[in-house]
């Protein structure tokens, strides 16, 4: 399994419109879980995660290892989109990383050609105004 590295998307101002990567799983094997690497950049306010999935797939938000950290987050999600908004400091590792293992539900699916599974991360940083 190869991690997929997130490309941020950053929002640093208001009523402004900005550049959007999805990134896309590259898992084929079925039953196979994949690593989402997000690595916040700049002084980041918070991070929204957008996930799309066209299967059932089971989300685990490791657990960080800073003074924050809080126990590994996990849950199942039907096909659809989804967003997630959390405190950084709860799964932040010593590495400044933050994990996202997906895993698809379905018995024989892959991330890829059944559950055509992306992640996009939107960084919040305002504070540059």
């Amino acid at each position: 399994m190869a991690d997929v590295t997130i490309t941020n998307s950053q929002i640093t101002a208001l009523d402004e419109a900005g550049d959007v990567t999805a990134n896309a799983a590259t898992e084929t094997t079925d039953e196979t879980a994949q690593d989402f690497v997000y690595t916040p950049t700049a002084q980041a306010n918070g991070v929204i995660f957008r996930v799309v999935t066209s299967a059932g797939v089971t989300v685990k938000i490791n657990e960080g290892d800073e003074v924050f950290a809080n126990n590994d987050s996990s849950e199942t999600l039907t096909s659809g989109t989804y967003i997630y908004h959390f405190d950084l400091g709860k799964y932040i590792d010593s590495d400044g990383e933050v994990v996202l293992t997906f895993t698809p539900t379905g018995t024989s699916e892959d991330l890829v050609n059944d559950c055509a599974l992306s992640v996009e991360a939107y960084e919040i940083d305002l504070d540059t105004q």
